[in-house]
């Protein structure tokens, strides 16, 4: 999200917080205040899917490895 839009929002979301009583906007601070509070929701084996490629290969026996794999859909008919 864009900083601009952020700004929107949080403006928007201000208008219709402001005329609230002390004990509800106290309620959404402390909410608010707790989620920034809590760790990340990304499991630990959804972490293990960002970085960079491990391989031992080169890349052209990758390459090739890619290639050889691919089908034909005229081949997937004849079968």
């Amino acid at each position: 999200m864009s900083v601009l839009i952020a700004e929107n929002v949080v403006e928007n979301y201000f208008k219709i917080i402001n005329n609230w009583d002390f004990e509800s906007k106290n309620s959404l601070i402390l909410k608010l205040n707790n989620s920034l509070n809590k760790k990340s929701h990304f499991s630990p084996e959804f972490s293990k899917l960002f970085g960079g490629w491990n391989d031992n290969r080169n890349a052209e026996d990758i390459i090739i490895e890619i290639e050889s794999s691919r089908v034909n859909q005229k081949e997937l008919e004849v079968m």
